[in-house]
């Protein structure tokens, strides 16, 4: 039997010590060769989820990230647990030969399609994790035999039906400077001139979200910022920065997304030992399915280190940089301060301590924030620069809240409807 076993990398192909000595079963099964349980067991271990359960994150897109997690280790102990009950049942003779071996074809073949799902996730975009969940319930259907629905991941309650769909035009429009608001069919357009943000739209009593209950929210419609973003998804980029190290560190690279600014997917890591000076780079893509891309450079230890001339690079062009040779510089943002007295270039470089994201260049100022409120704070909100495909808020309210849509910067944005379905009790 061979098997395709892989948690972290590239699939590859792994021959499974299963047979040993021989059985004489009674007829009409006759004589078989016994199986290795234990051999069948390691084979079938199920994923090492542990590093992607550290990345997945905080916040509502976290959760979302580590539900899915769960619900592939789940059903990857379902499969190896049957699978080794399928080796003891034929070791007892209580099945014969081709009825073993089409069961285990069977459970052989959905490891691999899990493996192979595992293997193939993108966790940047929350439709993207959606996806990753559904595709593992498809294949706890195909486990369980049954044909009708999905099952629900463990602790995961069933979704009752949606509310009907609230059209956009329904909702509360709130007067700001610089904004105005036209129809569009049963929806809404908002214009935003230049500006901080504005909130412009609310569901007030319009929409009910009932303290108690979990709803999932789903906006959909059309964004886009007047000046778009530096980064498109599927844009390929190369991010590069210079620095010097006080000490061994361990420093990373990589796209962020407004979407999920705390996710720690697509980050590449960058090992520096002490006195160590260079330059380092990585080439990255901005996922499809998310918006609102910019480069990062961060780390993951406390330690001090000297950063400059950080910079976001596409076809050769430097499209932002960090340099430390102003006070502020345009779409750059840093929690490191400069320092003149040694300069890795220019005039000063940035002095940076602490863990998490040092530098971010070609953050967006322009975007739309969904967001659902109740008295004492949002439980929800995403920030983005796409509504394509909609957009989904989960939310686990305490006390009745409403939905809220803000705009930051220059942009149109169309609400066509909002759809919301309650989740459990």
């Amino acid at each position: 039997m061979a098997f395709l076993l892989s948690a972290c990398g590239p699939p590859k192909e792994v021959e499974a010590p299963t047979l040993s000595a021989e059985i004489a079963c009674p007829a009409p099964i006759g004589e078989i060769l016994r199986e290795d349980c234990a051999a069948i067991g390691a084979v079938f271990e199920p994923l090492a989820v542990g590093g992607a359960l550290e990345r997945a994150g905080k916040g509502q897109a976290g959760l979302q990230r580590t539900e899915a997690i769960r619900a592939a280790v789940q059903l990857a102990e379902q499969v190896k647990g049957q699978r080794v009950e399928l080796c003891e049942s034929y070791n007892r003779c209580q099945m014969t030969r081709g009825e073993h071996e089409a069961r285990d074809k069977q459970l052989t073949d959905l490891m691999a399609a899990l493996l192979d799902l595992w293997g193939n996730r993108k966790f940047s975009a929350p439709e993207e994790v959606a996806r990753f969940h559904a595709g593992v319930q498809e294949l706890s259907v195909r486990l369980s035999g049954r044909g009708d629905a999905p099952a629900e991941p463990k602790g995961v309650p069933a979704a009752k039906p949606a509310i009907p769909a609230l059209p956009g035009g329904k909702l509360q429009q709130i007067a700001a400077e610089g904004i105005s608001f036209s129809p569009s069919g049963e929806g809404v357009t908002v214009q935003a001139k230049e500006g901080p943000p504005r909130l412009v739209l609310r569901s007030s009593t319009t929409l009910p979200l009932r303290g108690g209950r979990r709803y999932l929210v789903r906006v959909h419609g059309s964004y886009a910022p007047a000046a778009p973003g530096l980064i498109a998804p599927g844009d390929e980029v190369t991010g590069r920065f210079r620095f010097r190290a006080a000490q061994d560190a361990e420093l990373y690279l990589g796209l962020r997304s407004l979407e999920d600014p705390e996710s720690q997917e697509g980050l590449t890591p960058l090992q520096i030992t002490a006195k160590e000076k260079g330059v380092r780079e990585a080439k990255l893509v901005a996922e499809p399915g998310a918006s609102g891309f910019y480069l990062v450079v961060g780390s993951r230890g406390t330690g001090q280190v000297h950063l400059d001339d950080v910079e976001l690079v596409r076809g050769g062009n430097v499209l932002a940089a960090a340099r430390a040779e102003a006070a502020t510089e345009p779409q750059v943002k840093t929690s490191c301060a400069p320092d003149k007295a040694q300069p890795l270039g220019g005039k000063a470089s940035l002095r940076c301590e602490g863990s998490g994201d040092l530098v971010s260049v070609g953050t967006p100022d322009a975007y739309l924030e969904i967001a659902i409120r109740g008295a004492s704070g949002d439980r929800a909100v995403l920030r983005t620069q796409s509504l394509e495909g909609g957009r989904r808020l989960d939310a686990t309210l305490k006390e009745d809240a409403e939905l809220l849509i803000t705009v930051a910067g220059a942009g149109t944005a169309t609400v066509r409807a909002v759809e919301v379905q309650a989740v459990g009790p």
